[in-house]
């Protein structure tokens, strides 16, 4: 009789056992899951910094090179800018 009342025990300690085991299962995947996305975050990240400079150098460079066309090209940006910005 002793054998039977015990078996349930066992059986739900088992259950136990594997549901922690699943559990830590999930857990790690999560984990390597995460580190592979920051890696893959933190690479687009250094690439559109990249991208960034590389336009702010060519901005640079236009300016540079063609002052008068660029005053005129923000006063006109400004302008438009201003016209469409609500007014109260």
């Amino acid at each position: 009789m002793s054998t039977t009342s015990h078996q349930p025990e066992k059986q739900a300690n088992e259950v136990i056992e594997d549901l922690q085991a699943m559990g830590a299962a999930v857990r790690n995947g999560a984990h390597e899951k995460l580190g592979q996305l920051r890696g893959s975050a933190s690479e687009y990240c250094e690439q559109g910094l990249g991208k960034l400079r590389h336009a702010k150098h060519n901005a640079g460079q236009f300016v540079a090179g063609l002052p008068i066309k660029s005053v005129l090209i923000a006063a006109v940006v400004g302008f438009l800018l201003g016209c469409l910005w609500p007014r109260r």
